[in-house]
């Protein structure tokens, strides 16, 4: 297991990690590509992007990233990397570890008070993306909170805070199910344990892909945020996210959560990390 060292505000090996990503890909023309660290940095990337309506010509980020938090003593602790204008900024987390041996996207992201394992994987035979956290180290219970970010585009555009988008909570069914204004499917968003969901909408504002402004071309887009999950975790607990456009029957998410993992045979990075230089 490789470990990327994010000890310093100043890293000046960080910019290498745009240069490695993950990768999964399926048979429906879906794929995963993301940094390894979490940041895209060209407007392609997503954790699910995908055709629409069997036009495999045409390809659509539906969900860019997944933006995750801590709470501890009442104070909520990002995991989670930023691109703001002209720089990329970390919040509380200190190491990322990428197990660049795992079939799937494997990492775990490390604090002072807690270690948390982030599994993501795509389905094989639909356009389906999984997530599963698991809570390896804490002092007590953490609440482990989730943002889906959302973007409901083509590959080659950018969406802003003109586009439409409404929620629906179906708590009998943990699911909750977000649509937008133009020809996108709905899509639903759901766990595989009870639903605790704060259905309060918000925009990722400016973000920026550096890849994008690289090229010269437009590089910030607003994404959409339709709310925050909640988990709350002991050490060694665990639960799993899934998003598709069909809903999944939730009792068997974990089963099926197993089954894509065993379809699964090729690492996820092609290259090694590269270590860190931090003094520390």
């Amino acid at each position: 297991m490789d470990q990327l060292l994010l000890e310093k505000w100043e890293r000046p090996d960080f910019n290498a990690a745009f240069n490695y990503s993950f990768f999964l890909k399926n048979k429906k023309g879906g794929y995963t590509r993301t940094g390894i660290a979490y940041v895209n940095s060209y407007k392609d990337q997503g954790l699910l992007v995908c055709p629409l309506n069997g036009d495999i010509s045409s390809k659509h980020v539906l969900v860019s990233s997944i933006e995750e938090s801590y709470v501890e003593n009442g104070f909520g602790f990002p995991l989670n990397f930023y691109r703001s204008p002209g720089k990329v900024l970390r919040e509380c987390l200190r190491y990322i570890e990428n197990d660049v041996n795992s079939p799937i996207i494997s990492t775990i992201l490390k604090t002072e008070s807690i270690e948390l394992k982030k599994e993501i994987n795509l389905a094989k035979e639909t356009n389906r993306l999984y997530v599963k956290y698991t809570l390896l180290k804490a002092r007590s219970y953490v609440p482990i909170e989730i943002k889906p970010v959302l973007a409901f585009r083509a590959v080659d555009k950018s969406i802003n805070l003109s586009n439409v988008f409404s929620v629906q909570t179906k708590p009998e069914e943990n699911t909750v199910i977000v649509s937008h204004q133009g020809h996108y499917p709905k899509l639903h968003i759901q766990l595989n344990t009870r639903l605790n969901f704060n259905n309060v909408p918000e925009y990722f504002t400016d973000v920026e892909y550096i890849n994008e402004l690289n090229h010269g071309i437009v590089f910030r887009e607003d994404l959409f945020i339709p709310g925050v999950f909640t988990v709350v975790l002991l050490e060694g607990q665990s639960f799993i996210m899934t998003i598709a456009h069909e809903p999944m029957t939730q009792n068997l998410i974990n089963l099926e959560f197993e089954n894509e993992y065993a379809l699964r045979h090729e690492p996820t990075i092609a290259k090694k990390i590269i270590l860190s230089t931090s003094n520390d």
